[in-house]
């Protein structure tokens, strides 16, 4: 019987549950297998992934994805770009997938969570500058284009759907959608193909807008992830941070950068068991947030922003993610991603 054909077939062993030993003991085959399997040459951190949690459940990787075979039946492919794609297989089928023809390499998730340092740098300006010009505005003097046609997505936590600088004249909504990746926010009524979350469509934030309490009317309220920094709630970091890139104004405030561009929202959360409010998600539904923001975009010039800033890998471009991004990008014309790298 040929392993290597079981194991693309589906990462299953009918053959191969137990055998006696010369002196009558039966071993599992299969754990032995698993055992043996150098899960280093590919990410050290795989080897923690099988220690966690219990067997049946399932496992995130960001995968090198070859060209030779189809991926096994035990793996479900969630998002590609490219020769990089993100994965769910389950604990103990671990080592089966990464023997496949398909995959060529695999990272475990890496997670990321928010700065609990607030870091408030001095701005100087000069004596002459017109500092009231530079607080009504963040857009360049001179820029004539407002945003109208492409999309802007952000990666955050905490958005403010309800703000005036996020609706148009009549009051609907400028997001296209909104994607609240947290467990809690799953809801079998409304699935998507990522697995988690609730991902809240256009229509649905129109309706709740109508409502007295668009919060409660939608399920979704930034105050959830609310966090405390010297004294100041951090809840809703994403409102801040899509006001700049692309707020209307409406509230009386700055316009941003692209006051008339469509808008994608992901609250980000992770796949791998990080504590606390301030998880910025991983590796995995990092890959997935872009892969869903695009997909809202449907084929308009889109820029991401990630407000993701963390030392991770060796800064060389070489890691899965890095690589996923470029792809992400270079995929179709009109793409860019940007990330709070300091």
């Amino acid at each position: 019987c040929d392993q290597r054909k079981d194991r693309q077939a589906g990462c299953r062993w009918p053959h191969r549950n137990s055998e006696k030993q010369p002196n009558g003991r039966e071993v599992n085959k299969a754990s032995a297998m698993e055992q043996d399997f150098d899960l280093d040459a590919h990410d050290p951190a795989l080897a923690e992934q099988l220690k966690l949690g219990k067997a049946g459940e399932e496992i995130a990787l960001v995968v090198d994805l070859t060209e030779q075979d189809s991926l096994p039946e035990c793996a479900r492919l969630i998002s590609r770009f490219g020769d990089i794609g993100t994965i769910r297989v389950k604990r103990e089928q671990l080592a089966a997938l990464l023997a496949s023809a398909a995959v060529r390499s695999a990272e475990a998730p890496r997670a990321i969570r928010s700065t609990d340092e607030l870091i408030e740098p001095d701005f100087l300006y000069d004596e002459g500058a017109d500092l009231v010009e530079l607080a009504h505005s963040h857009r360049a003097p001179g820029l004539r284009a407002t945003g109208t046609g492409p999309c802007v997505g952000c990666l955050d936590w905490g958005l403010d759907f309800a703000h005036p600088d996020f609706r148009n004249e009549a009051g609907s909504t400028r997001l296209l959608s909104l994607w609240d990746q947290r467990s809690s926010a799953w809801d079998s009524q409304h699935p998507n193909r990522f697995g988690y979350g609730r991902i809240y469509t256009q229509d649905e934030i129109d309706a709740a807008l109508r409502e007295a309490d668009p919060y409660e009317a939608l399920g979704y309220n930034p105050g959830d992830s609310d966090r405390k920094r010297r004294g100041k709630w951090q809840s809703t970091h994403g409102t801040h941070v899509l006001s700049i890139a692309a707020g209307n104004g409406r509230a009386g405030g700055p316009q941003g950068g692209a006051p008339n561009a469509d808008l994608v929202f992901v609250h980000l959360s992770g796949t791998t068991p990080v504590r606390g409010k301030g998880s910025l998600g991983d590796s995995v539904t990092i890959l997935e947030a872009i892969d869903a923001v695009f997909e809202a975009a449907e084929g308009k010039s889109c820029a991401i922003n990630m407000s993701v800033g963390a030392h991770g890998g060796p800064h060389d471009g070489t890691t899965h993610v890095e690589r996923a991004i470029d792809r992400a990008v270079t995929e179709r014309p009109g793409r860019a991603i940007v990330n709070s790298a300091g």
